[in-house]
């Protein structure tokens, strides 16, 4: 279940890895995975363990032998015009690499699950046992190809996948909704019959307002009201106004200001059921 989710997550950091090199040394290695068992990797290697904020505990792991770390790191620093470099500032130039890379996935990563996700603080920790993918990454550079490893936990695969699943299950109940409502709204349409008097009543104007909210006040109080008394109302500051045509509320908003005028912003329209509440209540009256 987690297989398509793990491919991606190799697919998409060898990407940002390319990409980054490129931003940085002008060199765009050409990248081939292999995913291999966890006894083909390489020992000695210097390892990156990165964790994410959506799994902390499920970090990804990228390790390079010194040769390539070296070759990467070079390459880069002498398209800066670095060259020689000291074996040090080769060996961070390779890391900032990966924490760059591992930085921009951790955005991809949260695009996919519809969340933030950051990268969290990374350390050069070899990878811990757990449950876990591993693929050994070939990059061929200018001058050489050389070879390092990167390791993903399923478990941080299966929170991807679950968080996936989780979120086509509206879409797919919003989908099915939405094919009814306009099969429905089809057979109204052709059961209707035409009206030759529509596009006449399309131009009466009817009186537009907004409501703030409402109090009732007995007559011996609304007597007493003088210039500076205060009412209260029965909405909140943060509750939405309402927006009524010929005195029918037909959405909600919140108020906003428009080159110097006061304005509604949408963000509700009253459904058809709710309006004919309000039409029934008005004939009871």
């Amino acid at each position: 279940m987690t297989a398509p989710t793990v491919e991606w997550l190799v697919a998409q950091w060898t990407s940002r890895f390319s990409e980054i090199t490129l931003t940085m040394g002008d060199v765009q290695p050409e990248m081939h995975v292999a995913h291999i068992e966890d006894s083909a990797i390489k020992s000695g290697l210097l390892w990156w363990e990165q964790p994410f904020s959506c799994a902390p505990d499920s970090p990804i792991w990228a390790g390079a032998p010194e040769e390539a770390w070296t070759e990467i790191g070079r390459t880069v620093l002498a398209a800066a015009g670095v060259d020689p470099a000291p074996v040090s500032e080769i060996q961070s130039t390779y890391l900032e690499i990966v924490r760059q890379s591992m930085g921009s996935l951790g955005a991809d990563i949260g695009d996919r699950m519809g969340i933030q996700v950051s990268a969290a603080k990374g350390s050069e920790t070899a990878p811990r046992n757990l449950t876990r993918h591993c693929f050994r990454i070939e990059a061929k550079l200018p001058e050489k190809t050389v070879e390092f490893y990167l390791v993903i936990t399923d478990e941080l695969a299966h929170i991807i996948t679950s968080a996936l699943v989780a979120a086509s299950q509206p879409a797919q109940d919003q989908a099915v909704e939405q094919r009814h409502d306009a099969a429905d709204a089809a057979m109204e349409q052709a059961m209707a019959p035409a009206s030759r008097t529509f596009e006449l009543l399309l131009d009466v104007e009817l009186p537009v307002s907004v409501s703030f909210g409402r109090t009732a006040l007995k007559l011996q109080d609304a007597i007493k009201l003088i210039t500076g008394s205060l009412i209260e109302l029965d909405r909140g500051l943060s509750d939405p106004v309402e927006l009524l045509v010929n005195n029918f509320v037909i959405a909600r908003g919140e108020v906003v200001v428009v080159e110097g005028n006061y304005g509604v912003r949408i963000t509700e329209i009253v459904s058809q059921k709710e309006r004919l509440q309000q039409t029934r209540r008005y004939m009871l009256q």
